[in-house]
């Protein structure tokens, strides 16, 4: 091993450059372990569809078919656990194929229904590795099948090329439907650790960066965390606006990226606060780079104001009990002695005491938005905002107009190639599928996001879709039942978009098709060899567990990239999602909306005063009440770190006002995390030819900056564009003591 050692490091370096290297483990290793987890029962699926076949072919097919299991079992279980993983997975993967093929060969002709067979494995390798390492797989599958079926069978392949073209091009469609999944999974994972406003890594990226270092052999170096705070940020934003304040965060974030040095990790921790960590640097250094950071920024004019910074700078060694909340509890205690002694400076924090231990760990909320009510809607395939979320996602990736004409293209010149074979019955069958399902020719071409029932509009097409391949199986002028595998791919994009009792819905739909199918093209044929039907009954059943999966992960990271994991309301990324789907929709579908902006009054004070634990705890109370003061159709939204935006939906301002009022009162009435505290809304309905977002919350922002100039603790009501001020309500208010 040793000999073979730099030839085997030097074959996976080159592999590294497909697979993506470093880059892509963390997801791959990730979905390899949720596919362990599933791999038995789509094993038992797998073996379960080969048995039929014992009563036409031999029982000696069984022997590679097992080994094909174990490899490609071996191909989800290896990787993570070497140090050669793309070498690992690419070498126990071939293994897996080729047994594969061994088997369809020690089984004998007719080959086009063992083909599925080999194909099984792709969908894994569609879920777990990038778009070009699957390009690579199905280049090598089809090669391999084609050289298979060319050697062992060529006259069958002259007879009937669709034998063997037809089940290669519906691989390619479904494997390239996963692979767009995968992509959507990877965005909703590096979401999941990137602050929507600044790019800068967020609370859960400092997790992940740690241990990359670690992993990277830096254990037991030294490490520095710096913890940034823009001085009079309250000011700022109270003064010249929300808008304003994002751009101060985002020239901050900037500035700090910039004068960072290389192999630093820069993040925003919340609200105003940032923190760099610096590796491998000893204090003398630290202390340099944390002072060229805070003259970085203050360098930095938004509007007419300069920014500055005060810091605090901790450190520590690298070790797998380094506790990030300790550092940064000591940080924080160390930037508020800067303030204290005039801002725009860092000073040198405490050193970790023994015992002493803080840690900041995220508390995902998921489940207050996640959950479903109980008792309500348990039958129901879209249950919850987050659902209807994720439905919303696969149909823009999988049923975006261009991907649906591509994709009823591709079936149309399918059926066109193959009618000297089969005949004009598949050709039409595919034609007006094309058209009914065809964006130009639909009524809507997106989700119906306003109407009753708008969530089952993709279970519908695939239905549709499905059934109109059963019917073009059967118009054939011949026996076409190695296109059995087709009826997967308009199943696909429902299994990936509804939870999981949507998945087993379609998937079951699509296997009683399959059957159907067969007993009425050539019953004798199904009962003399029921593998023909039974294989890919198996394909779309794996098919189905793979996607269970990938809705599984999707949603979850989905569920952390939008949900503020310190209150649990959704954040910045979620309420840009929103925005964009109410703007996209036709008005008449969600009536009037209505936004409201809220910030908390004096909320720096309670920080500056009591600490960063006492705000957080302070936080979450109120949005937890906030919460409660809502209407199911309502979402609430943490936009920075006191700052909260209420969209309304079919809502006007009268009503509106009241529920504004409401979450006056909720916050004022008694102590949130056991502290005192007002809050000041400001309130802005959308126009009547629809909601664009910019003008209402530039005017919402502004009416809630009129709240604090008349004394805080109360509601203003915007004016709306060509609205009279002496007949209007624009200073409709609520007071209390503030």
């Amino acid at each position: 091993m040793g000999a073979l050692e730099p030839v085997l490091r030097m074959l996976n370096g080159a592999l590294e450059r497909v697979f993506g290297g470093p880059e892509v483990h963390r997801q791959a290793f990730d979905m390899m372990r949720r596919l362990e987890r599933a791999y038995p029962a789509a094993w038992t699926v797998i073996s379960l569809s080969f048995v039929p076949g014992l009563v036409y072919y031999t029982a000696w097919p069984i022997v590679p078919l097992s080994f094909s299991g174990l490899f490609y079992y071996l191909a989800l279980t290896w990787p993570a656990r070497s140090r050669l993983p793309e070498l690992t997975a690419a070498a126990t993967w071939g293994c897996g194929l080729i047994s594969s093929l061994i088997a369809a060969r020690v089984a004998g002709p007719p080959y086009a229904y063992l083909w599925v067979g080999a194909a099984i494995s792709v969908p894994f390798i569609g879920m777990i590795w990038p778009p070009r390492v699957v390009l690579v797989s199905v280049a090598t599958l089809a090669t391999a099948i084609v050289a298979g079926a060319v050697l062992w069978v060529p006259e069958r392949i002259g007879e009937e090329p669709p034998a063997l073209v037809g089940p290669l091009v519906g691989l390619v469609m479904l494997t390239v439907m996963i692979s767009m999944v995968y992509v959507v999974d990877r965005r909703n994972r590096l979401a999941v650790l990137t602050d929507v406003l600044t790019g800068l890594g967020n609370r859960a990226a400092m997790d992940t960066y740690v241990r990359e270092l670690l992993r990277d052999g830096g254990k037991g170096s030294p490490i520095a965390l710096v913890a940034f705070d823009l001085d009079h940020f309250k000011a700022l934003n109270d003064d010249l606006g929300h808008a304003t304040g994002d751009d101060a965060l985002r020239a901050t974030a900037e500035a700090l990226a910039s004068a960072a040095p290389d192999g630093a990790g820069v993040f925003r921790y919340g609200g105003e606060e940032f923190v760099v960590l610096l590796p491998e640097v000893e204090q003398r250094e630290a202390e340099r780079i944390a002072d060229r950071l805070r003259t970085a920024v203050a360098g930095v004019r938004v509007g007419d104001r300069s920014l500055t910074v005060s810091g605090g700078l901790v450190l520590d060694r690298l070790t797998e009990e380094l506790d990030l909340g300790s550092m940064f509890h000591r940080a924080d205690a160390a930037l508020y002695d800067a303030k204290a002694q005039g801002r725009n400076r860092v000073l040198v924090g405490l050193p970790q005491l023994p015992g002493q231990r803080h840690r900041h760990g995220l508390r995902l909320a998921a489940e207050t938005v996640a959950r479903p009510r109980p008792g309500r809607g348990s039958w129901r395939l879209v249950r919850t905002r987050l659902e209807r979320d994720h439905l919303r996602v696969m149909w823009n990736e999988l049923r975006n107009p261009e991907n649906t004409r591509q994709m009823n293209l591709g079936l149309v010149l399918l059926a066109a190639a193959g009618a000297f074979w089969l005949g004009p019955g598949p050709l039409i069958v595919a034609l007006i599928a094309f058209l009914v399902l065809d964006p130009a020719v639909r009524r809507r071409s997106g989700l119906p996001v306003g109407l009753r029932g708008g969530e089952l509009g993709l279970l519908w097409e695939s239905l549709f879709g499905m059934v109109m391949l059963s019917i073009a199986i059967i118009s054939a002028n011949q026996e076409a039942l190695y296109l059995l595998p087709l009826i997967a791919i308009p199943a696909f994009p429902s299994i990936v978009a509804y939870r999981s009792l949507g998945s087993i819905l379609i998937g079951v739909t699509g296997a009683l098709l399959m059957l159907v199918t067969g007993l009425i093209v050539d019953p004798g044929l199904v009962v003399e060899n029921p593998l023909v039907v039974s294989l890919p009954v198996g394909l779309i059943g794996v098919t189905t567990l793979i996607g269970m999966a990938l809705v599984s992960s999707t949603m979850e990271h989905a569920a952390a990239a939008n949900i503020d994991p310190l209150t649990g309301a959704l954040n910045r990324g979620a309420l840009e999602a929103r925005v964009a789907e109410l703007q996209r929709a036709d008005s008449g579908s969600y009536g009037p909306v209505t936004l409201i902006v809220a910030d908390l009054d004096h909320f720096k004070q309670i920080n500056d005063t009591y600490g960063h634990d006492t705000g957080d705890q302070v936080l979450v109370d109120v949005a937890r009440r906030m919460q409660e003061e809502l209407r199911l159709v309502d979402v609430l939204y943490r936009i920075g770190g006191e700052e909260f935006v209420v969209l309304l939906p079919q809502t006007g301002r009268p009503e509106a006002a009241q529920i504004a009022e409401r979450l006056r009162e909720a916050i004022s009435e008694r102590p949130c995390g056991g502290r005192a505290l007002t809050v000041s809304l400001g309130l802005s309905s959308s126009l009547e030819h629809g909601f664009e977002y910019a003008p209402a919350f530039d005017r919402a922002d502004a009416a809630l900056l009129a709240a604090k100039e008349e004394g805080r603790n109360r509601v203003v009501i915007a004016d709306e564009p060509g609205q009279d001020k002496n007949e209007a309500s624009s200073r409709e208010t609520a007071t209390g003591s503030s």
